[in-house]
């Protein structure tokens, strides 16, 4: 089991060209979540302490975009963060522990190949439901679909791993509210699970390119051992 917490720094840029700092405006949001993962299966054994699949259940439940409203510079009444509950739930499938078959006697590679599998697949659904409860009126609310009243963003995709080193990702995204529909794709590349670039190319509306994404990450551990 895990919990988490993130704070954020939103800031909008609404036609700026046009309204100069009248069309900007900053809030500070919050996220929280837990997530939940099964022991992996088969259970190592006294006998093999590394067997040469294992799989688990992972699932996870996320709350988004708490704060304040977004003020503009120009004073004007603020709108509500896009506030959403994010629900997923997955599979991992770890095939051939690294270990087994590229033994080493070198540090750093020994250690990249720790807890590395040779090939690890993951598929997941997921959703978000908008929490903003707006009123609609029953005239407009008679021809909207269940995904659009409630404003659920549904996802899938599956990321197949390699010595957790370079992943592949393909997924899709269905919007019904926003009318983003289609196909994802991305890729990602890790050192020793402490930094990494990622990529990812999303459908946009309808005309509209699609979105270009790339993320930097490193992460800190906070090793206790004594």
């Amino acid at each position: 089991l895990g919990a988490g917490f993130g704070v954020k720094r939103v800031e909008i840029d609404l036609a700026s060209e046009l309204l100069g700092d009248d069309g900007r405006g900053e809030v500070t949001a919050f996220d929280f979540g837990f997530l939940g993962r099964t022991p992996a299966f088969p259970f190592p054994s006294e006998e093999e302490l590394d067997p040469w699949w294992a799989i688990a259940l992972v699932g996870a439940v996320s709350w988004q975009n708490y704060g304040e409203d977004v003020h503009l510079a120009d004073g004007r009444q603020g709108d509500p963060l896009p506030k959403t509950r994010r629900e997923s739930l997955g599979i991992d499938l770890d095939l051939v522990p690294a270990r087994k078959i590229l033994p080493t006697s070198n540090r750093w590679l020994s250690r990249l190949l720790d807890r590395a599998h040779v090939i690890s697949l993951s598929a997941a659904i997921g959703r978000d439901k908008g929490l903003l409860n707006e009123e609609i009126p029953d005239s407009v609310a008679a021809q909207l679909s269940k995904n659009e009243l409630e404003e659920i963003v549904t996802y899938k995709g599956i990321e197949a791993r390699f010595l957790d080193v370079l992943a592949v990702r393909f997924g899709s995204i269905y919007d019904d509210p926003g009318e983003i529909k289609g196909n994802t794709f991305g890729w990602g590349l890790s050192w020793l699970g402490y930094a990494g670039v990622d990529y990812a190319r999303i459908p946009q509306f309808r005309e509209l390119s699609e979105v270009v994404k790339w993320s930097f990450w490193f992460r800190v551990p906070l090793d206790l051992t004594l």
